[in-house]
Parts: structure tokens; C-alpha cells; sequence
């Protein structure tokens, strides 16, 4: 993410953090500063898990004593994250091979002002992270509320824009085959 934001030319701070609870939990693995002008600046909180137990938050685990339920879900994590680190909006980011969810590679969580961001670590593929910083980050510079717009074409225009991202290295992916056949086959 500081390398994306560093080729975009944007001015923006990503520093790892973390704020341990009281279950030595770790909170808000990364935050991002955005500088909107001198006097102004927002924050984006980042929540980094690669672990395959987390639920998206319609329904709770039980813990083995039946005390309490576990609220280890993704919409506990952003909203615990963005709390902790004061962040205006929260980007919760997984593996799609540790934890597939279904759904797209980009997820908006309108209700508590939140992405989940699918990341395949083992090809190194960060695409979806790199386009769903931007779009949080024109949303946390605008600092407009929600009231008013189209979550439906909002969703609408992430799933296209993630469609285009997969097409496109789709396409690059068998370019580099071919690359490779030929390299083999001249040698």
C-alpha cells in the first residue's frame, strides 16, 4: 500500500499500528493518513487478518463455555479498528484462499463505512487492496455521509471495477504464458 500510494503520487502516511486489548488481541494493523490540505486530514483504518474463522457478522459462534458469544467478526474488527485508530472508514483486508468469502474481490459495508478486500498473498496480488484504497480514499477525502447516495451503484461500480481488474489480469496472465512458451520453445 505505501508503494501504490508513493507511484500515485499521493502524499498519504501508511504506518503499521496496533493496540493491544485486553485479550492481547491486536487492533488496527495499519492506518493510512490522507492530508486533505494543511489545516485538514482524515484517516482510513486497516484491518490486516489471515486467519479462515472470521464471520462477516450476520451470525455469532458461541464460545465453549456458552458464556458469551465470539464478536470476532468483520464488522466488529472495522468497527473496532476505525474506534481505536479514529479512522473514518475501515478496510478489513483477507486472504480469498485462507477465507473465501463469497462474493466479489471488493465488498462496501455501507452501514458501517467499510470495505472487505480479498488479497491472494501466495501470487502476491494486491490489485483489489490497491483499487479499494483509492475509492476509500476519495470517500474519506469527500467526507460526505452516505445519506444520499446510491449504495446500489456504488456496489454496482466496485463489482465492475473488480470485473475489469480480472479481465485485465487475466490478460496479463497469459501474456506472460506466451512469453514463456516461446522462451522455451527457442531455446
Amino acid at each position: 500500500l505505501i508503494t501504490h500510494c508513493s507511484e500515485m503520487g499521493h502524499t498519504d502516511v501508511v504506518v503499521a499500528t496496533g493496540t493491544s486489548g485486553k485479550d492481547g488481541n491486536k487492533t488496527g494493523d495499519a492506518l493510512a493518513n490522507i492530508t486533505i490540505d494543511p489545516t485538514k486530514q482524515t484517516k482510513i483504518a486497516i484491518e490486516v487478518k489471515f486467519a479462515s474463522t472470521y464471520q462477516k457478522g450476520e451470525s455469532q459462534n458461541i464460545t465453549a463455555g456458552n458464556i458469551r458469544p465470539n464478536r470476532d467478526t468483520v464488522y466488529s474488527q472495522i468497527l473496532e479498528a476505525q474506534a481505536v485508530q479514529n479512522g473514518s472508514l475501515g478496510i478489513f483486508v483477507i486472504d480469498e484462499n485462507l477465507n473465501p468469502f463469497d462474493g466479489p474481490g471488493i465488498q462496501y459495508l455501507p452501514d458501517i463505512r467499510g470495505f472487505i478486500v480479498k488479497v491472494n498473498v501466495l501470487n502476491g496480488d494486491y490489485d483489489n487492496l490497491c483499487m479499494c484504497y483509492e475509492v476509500a480514499r476519495q470517500i474519506a477525502i469527500s467526507g460526505r455521509p452516505e445519506e444520499g447516495v446510491d449504495m446500489a451503484l456504488l456496489q454496482f461500480l466496485v463489482n465492475d471495477l473488480c470485473s475489469l481488474l480480472g479481465r485485465q489480469k487475466y490478460i496479463k496472465d497469459q501474456g506472460a504464458k506466451i512469453i514463456k512458451s516461446i522462451k522455451t520453445n527457442q531455446s
